[in-house]
């Protein structure tokens, strides 16, 4: 957007020379993110967390990291370890579903380029054998079948619990996350409606508003370690060990 200096005699209207027009400004902003620097550093949600506890799910994301290490674990976003019956973490320039056999499945390519990228991770069982669903960008780039075998779902067994990493474990993912919000059901239907053609905005004024919606530092000014829940669910997080927020977001 350009910046024009007017002079008090052009208010007065002697010498307005270009017509432009002055950009309104809703009550919608998005100034932070949240930082992670590889190590420990996460956002903790509570053991008593009901995020997306079994059923069905729909996780949306924005992203900004570089390439994950080769080797170890850099979490994602993870439930409590000893609950749960699935792992998210980064590896190569990759998002992988992971099973407690350490069964992995790509399920986001090349999203670790350090720019930001929108994931939208859909699961919704309908069988024995179910389908992981991941759009980037607005489109549909993978479909991984999961199976059942290690309890109901398979998937998903226990509340998430961790943003940014599991249990403070080292190293943990490298990079920026944004408006991390989370649904109960399928939201397949919604998919241009929640990417917005790129453009960040109001996920409460949907058809269908989030569970829960971590904004990343905006609505609490970037200040504090809360990360509050402005969805429906009343779940806030806290930074833990180095996470920051920082003034980086999609534009």
């Amino acid at each position: 957007m350009a910046i024009y200096n007017i002079t008090s005699q052009q208010l007065k209207g002697t010498g307005i020379l270009n017509s432009f027009e002055i950009a309104s400004v809703g009550s919608f902003s998005n100034v932070y993110s949240v930082a992670f620097d590889g190590t420990d550093d996460h956002i903790d949600l509570g053991a008593s967390s009901t995020v997306a506890d079994g059923g069905q799910f729909s996780f949306s994301f924005w992203i900004k990291g570089g390439t994950a290490p080769t080797s170890g674990y850099p979490y994602l976003f993870s439930a409590d370890y000893y609950n749960q019956h699935t792992l998210w973490l980064v590896r190569g320039n990759d998002i992988r579903w992971v099973n407690v056999n350490n069964g992995h499945k790509i399920v986001a390519v090349g999203v670790l380029d350090n720019s930001w990228h929108h994931v939208l991770i859909i699961w919704n069982p309908d069988g024995a054998n179910t389908t992981i669903r991941c759009f980037v960008d607005g489109a549909n780039e993978v479909n991984v079948s999961t199976d059942w075998r290690y309890g109901t779902g398979g998937i998903y067994k226990g509340a998430l619990q961790y943003i940014g990493n599991r249990a403070g474990q080292n190293p943990g993912f490298n990079g920026n996350l944004d408006e991390f919000a989370i649904w109960d059901d399928d939201q397949s239907a919604n998919v241009s409606a929640i990417y917005n053609s790129g453009q960040v905005h109001d996920l409460n004024a949907l058809s269908s508003p989030p569970v829960n919606w971590y904004r990343m530092g905006d609505g609490n000014g970037g200040t504090g370690s809360t990360v509050t829940d402005q969805g429906t669910g009343g779940i806030n997080g806290t930074l833990t060990n180095d996470a920051v927020f920082e003034e980086d977001v999609p534009s």
